[in-house]
C-alpha cells in the first residue's frame, strides 16, 4: 500500500512537472537561464543541507567536488546546449532519454527481479530493470533517429545507449552517497521523488557527458 502511495505521488509529481519543464526549454532565453539558475542554487543549498543533517561526514573539500559535480558541470551544459540551433531537440531528447531509464528501470525491476545490480548501493536496482532500461532506449532511439538523421544510424543508437548507461551509473551514485550519508532522500521537495538530487541524479551524470558529445558531432570529429 505504502509502494503504490509512493508511486501515485510520483505519477502527479510528473505530470505537473514535466508540461512545465517542456515549456521554460521551449521558451528559452532569460527565463529559461533564470530557471535553471535557480534550480542550480536550490541544488546547492539541498546538498549542504545533505551534508551538514548526515551524522558521517562532516562538511568539508568533499562538499565542494560534489556541489562542482552535481551543480557547476551540468548547469553550464544544459545552458550551453540550449545556445545550440538544435538545442530545444537535443534537450527534449536528453530529457525524455533519462526520464524512459529511469521509468523502465523501475517497471522491469518490479516486473521481473532477479539478481540485484548493486546490491550494497541499492537494493532495489535489479540487473533486469537495466536490462529493460537499455531496451527502450534502444526502441526510443530508432524511432527518434528518423526523426533527426544527423548522425550516423550506428552512432546514435551507440550514443543513446551510453547516456543510458551513464543515467543509470549517475542513479547509483547518488544511492551510494546517501548511504554514505545515512539518509533516505536527499530532501523532501518533491512529493514521491524525495529532493532535487533524487529526481535528477541520472540527468545531472548525462548532460556534461552529452555536450562534449554534440560539441564533437558539430565539429565532425566523429
Amino acid at each position: 500500500m505504502e509502494s503504490f502511495s509512493n508511486l501515485h505521488k510520483r505519477i502527479i509529481s510528473a505530470s505537473i512537472l514535466i508540461p512545465v519543464i517542456l515549456a521554460i526549454t521551449y521558451i528559452g532565453g532569460f527565463i529559461y537561464n533564470l530557471t535553471i539558475t535557480i534550480i542550480a542554487v536550490m541544488l546547492t543549498l539541498e546538498i549542504i543541507l545533505l551534508f551538514n543533517n548526515s551524522k558521517q561526514l562532516k562538511l568539508s573539500n568533499k562538499l565542494l567536488a560534489y556541489i562542482t559535480l552535481y551543480v557547476a558541470l551540468p548547469t553550464a551544459s544544459l545552458i550551453s546546449l540550449r545556445s545550440l540551433d538544435a538545442g530545444i531537440d537535443i534537450i527534449i531528447y536528453l530529457f525524455a532519454l533519462v526520464w524512459l531509464t529511469d521509468i523502465f528501470a523501475y517497471f522491469g525491476g518490479k516486473n521481473f527481479g532477479g539478481p540485484k545490480l548493486a546490491e550494497s548501493i541499492s537494493p532495489n536496482k535489479t540487473i533486469s530493470g537495466a536490462i529493460c532500461a537499455i531496451c527502450a532506449i534502444l526502441i526510443f532511439s530508432i524511432i527518434t533517429y528518423f526523426f533527426t538523421k544527423e548522425v550516423n544510424f550506428f552512432l546514435f543508437l551507440f550514443i543513446s545507449i551510453l547516456l543510458s548507461i551513464i543515467s543509470q551509473i549517475g542513479d547509483l551514485f547518488q544511492s551510494w552517497v546517501k548511504r554514505k550519508l545515512d539518509v533516505k532522500d536527499s530532501g523532501k521537495l518533491i512529493p514521491g521523488h524525495g529532493g532535487i538530487c533524487d529526481r535528477i541524479d541520472g540527468l545531472l551524470f548525462v548532460l556534461p557527458v552529452a555536450y562534449i558529445i554534440f560539441m564533437l558531432v558539430k565539429n565532425n570529429i566523429f
